[in-house]
Formats: structure tokens, C-alpha cells, sequence
């Protein structure tokens, strides 16, 4: 058979050979979409000789053994993106190469290796290989101090709907001097953004056209721990609206303001401003003047 040779190769000698036949340009981070917050601090694009995409592997489109597991196989998806890590340690600066060689492990991920090089080195000092779920045209990856540890880690966008995105996080261990995959259970959080003055990590989140709930977590004895929730559910039957703070007293999460209305236009403005005072992580219920 004309491809038996090559469908016996392991997943990590496949992506190596697409690594030769592949060189293009530096994709762009792309934009988030409005509410969500851009990140503080975009990935930064490494200046490299671009080219035409090539196929990455010699294989018929379609369903493929590999290694003992099955793929399918699409050359579109294939890619091949640099970006430049400041790890903030005064000591590594990281090349990290993302490539795909265009394999889907089921409909909703394709193959991804993240190889991280120092300067202009061809030997990677760390190999991860794990999946994405977007297509090349909207891969994004930013880096940004996730933990506020203050050394510099990363993510990149895995899986996104029609308003919620999802992200698959690395955090930068200064003890291993290496990216640990999500050690905190961030890749829950849906449309995240890391506030640095408030040391505090915000996760959006919509249910319905008018309904949704902002959270707020903090890292507390090493865990991310839910320490907000301002909800404002939507129901149809019967019609209702809810505006909901719950906060974090004592160590337990306890419901500290609510009003339930007929639909959503029938909340006084004092009620409005009341439930956008716990956007505030400072503002406890104190009454104001």
C-alpha cells in the first residue's frame, strides 16, 4: 500500500516531518469580541521567513491510523505559528513553535505540539503535545502572569460557541523551569480576563440573549476559589428576572443581595445600581453616602 510506511509512524514522527515540509508566517493574535476583556499582555510575534503552507504529512484526506488510534485527516487544518515568550525571570526567553499537523481526534480537536526553544536553538528544552478545538483562523494565544505569581505563562483559545469562549492554560513553574499544564482548573472558566490590580480572575458567562452571570475567583492557599457571583437569570415560564450577588463569607459562597422582577426593564435604578456595586470585589454591602 502506498502510504503503509507512513501510517506506522508514531504521532511524534509525523508532526517532526511536518515540521521540515512546513514555514509560514507569524499568525496575529486575534481580537476578542465584545464584552470580554483583551487580555493585559498579547503573545509576541517572532519575525521568521514566511512562505506557503505545505502539506504537513503524505496522507489521503480522510481516516487514518496512527500509532494505533484513529484520525481524520485534513491538510486544511494543518498549521504552523511562532510566538516569542518573556518568562520575566531575567533568564528565559522562549520561542514556542504551535503546529498541527491536521489530525482530528474526534470532530471537536485537532493535534497540536507546543515546542518551546531558547533563542535561536533548533533542540527543544520542552515538548507538549495536546489538542486544540478552532480551526487555524482562529487559533489565538496570549501570554500574561495568570497567577499573578509574577512570571509570565500562557493560553490559547481551545473551544468557542456564539458567546463563550474556552481556554487551555500553561503555567510557568519557576521551581522545574517548565509550563504546567493548567494546574488551577482554569480551562472551566468561560470568557476569562485576570485583573492585576485586584489579583482576581473574572469569568463571563451567557445563558440566554438577556440572561448571564459575571464570577470573580481568587487564588487563595494555592486554589482558585469562586469568591463572587453577580447572576442575572432569565426566565420564560413564567417571565422573570433576577438580579443575584452571592459573595464569599466566611468561606462559604451566601446570597447577599436579591430582587426578582416581572422582566428585566421593571428594576429600579436603585436596584441597578446596588447589583453593579459587587462588580466592585472592595464593596461588601457597605452603605454608601
Amino acid at each position: 500500500m502506498k502510504h503503509e510506511g507512513v501510517l506506522r509512524m508514531n504521532r511524534k514522527r509525523c508532526l517532526a516531518a511536518g515540521l521540515a515540509l512546513l514555514l509560514c508566517g507569524c499568525q496575529t493574535v486575534g481580537e476578542r469580541g465584545s464584552p470580554v476583556p483583551e487580555p493585559a499582555l498579547s503573545a509576541e510575534s517572532a519575525t521568521f521567513p514566511a512562505s506557503e503552507p505545505a502539506s504537513m504529512l503524505d496522507l489521503p484526506d480522510g481516516a487514518v491510523s496512527l500509532d494505533g488510534k484513529e484520525y481524520h485527516y485534513n491538510p486544511d487544518s494543518a498549521s504552523h505559528d511562532t510566538y516569542g515568550i518573556h518568562v520575566g525571570d531575567g533568564e528565559h526567553v522562549f520561542r514556542l513553535e504551535a503546529v498541527s499537523a491536521g489530525l482530528w481526534a474526534n470532530e471537536f480537536c485537532r493535534d497540536l505540539t507546543l515546542s518551546f526553544y531558547e533563542e535561536e536553538g533548533r533542540t527543544p528544552l520542552q515538548v507538549i503535545e495536546t489538542d486544540v478545538g478552532v480551526w487555524p483562523q482562529s487559533f489565538e494565544l496570549c501570554v500574561e502572569d495568570i497567577d499573578f505569581d509574577g512570571y509570565m505563562d500562557f493560553y490559547y483559545l481551545y473551544s468557542q460557541g456564539t458567546h463563550n469562549r474556552y481556554y487551555s492554560y500553561y503555567v510557568w513553574d519557576k521551581e522545574t523551569e517548565q509550563f504546567i499544564h493548567d494546574p488551577y482548573g482554569l480551562r472551566e472558566l468561560e470568557n476569562p480576563s485576570f485583573d492585576h490590580e485586584m489579583n482576581a480572575v473574572e469569568s463571563w458567562y451567557r445563558t440566554s440573549i438577556w440572561g448571564g452571570s459575571f464570577s470573580w475567583y481568587r487564588y487563595i492557599d494555592g486554589e482558585l476559589t469562586l469568591v463572587r457571583v453577580c447572576a442575572y437569570p432569565y426566565e420564560h415560564a413564567p417571565e422573570s428576572a433576577t438580579l443575584r450577588v452571592k459573595d464569599l463569607v466566611d468561606g462559604e459562597l451566601k446570597t447577599v443581595f436579591e430582587v426578582t422582577r416581572p422582566s428585566d426593564t421593571e428594576f429600579t435604578e436603585a436596584e441597578n445600581q446596588e447589583f453593579k456595586r459587587w462588580y466592585d470585589l472592595n464593596y461588601h454591602g457597605e452603605e454608601t453616602p
